[in-house]
């Protein structure tokens, strides 16, 4: 998928015992820890970053056309929800 044709809404779910990433709204990822210490429960900073994983892509079989597309990162905004 070229996702620098147009904006993509990228999520992360947060939990106790997991922490999911989305894009679309599809779950794409999931780190389920072993032990609850893995997943921090304190604040933390949110850092936007154009670091891509190559694993991944290889994994899937799916690799960039054009890593320059990677060069640029534009972000419309950011918004953050958390459970009282």
């Amino acid at each position: 998928m070229d996702y620098s044709a147009d904006f993509q809404p990228y999520g992360v779910d947060w939990q106790p015992d997991h922490v999911a990433f989305y894009i679309d709204g599809t779950e794409c990822g999931r780190f389920t820890a072993t032990d609850p210490s893995q997943i921090p429960d304190q604040p933390m900073q949110i850092i936007l970053d154009l670091m891509v994983d190559n694993n991944w892509q290889r994994a899937a079989n799916l690799v960039l056309p054009a890593q320059t597309v990677t060069d640029r990162l534009d972000v419309d905004y950011l918004r953050v929800w958390q459970a009282k």
